[in-house]
């Protein structure tokens, strides 16, 4: 296996300050522990929410490199509802298993889709990744795809 890249997304909290509309204190703060769990909460509406956002597992044969500013893959050639969301922590896990008579092809590029459907390019981007060489899915193999979101301070 090899290294994983890192990107970090930073959450800054900045504190303003008027006194008679007028700015007297701009500050930034620390984001705890506690403030980051409960955003990864809410990233995968866990602890009893109703209004369940629809997640989607998108695969696709495109190899331009992801840019800041994608809102769909590439070439998308399947997609499915995740399987699984389950958190940790500030450790948001999302899983989609394909079974053996699903998405039976080389992928290249795979994307998460917030509040999407089963139709192609449906949905918000979440995240785009496309893997050199990509993973080569058989009629013999179960894929299991998990994404880690991760929220840290700093």
């Amino acid at each position: 296996m090899s290294d994983i890249t890192r990107e970090t997304a930073t959450i800054v909290g900045e504190w303003l300050f008027y006194l008679d509309d007028q700015l007297v204190k701009r500050e930034r703060n620390l984001i705890v522990q506690a403030g980051l769990i409960f955003l990864t909460t809410i990233v995968i509406r866990d602890g009893g929410q109703t209004n369940d956002i629809p997640f989607y597992c998108a695969l696709g044969s495109g190899t331009t490199a992801p840019m800041a500013n994608d809102v769909k893959l590439e070439n998308e050639t399947f997609r499915k509802f995740l399987s699984a969301k389950t958190r940790q922590a500030n450790l948001a896990r999302l899983r989609t298993f394909f079974l053996a008579s699903e998405a039976n092809s080389t992928h290249t590029e795979f994307g998460i889709f917030l509040a999407g459907t089963s139709a192609k390019d449906s949905g918000t981007l979440l995240n785009r990744i496309v893997l050199t060489g990509g993973v080569i899915k058989t009629s013999q193999q179960v894929l299991t795809v998990e994404c880690r979101l991760i929220f840290a301070a700093g």
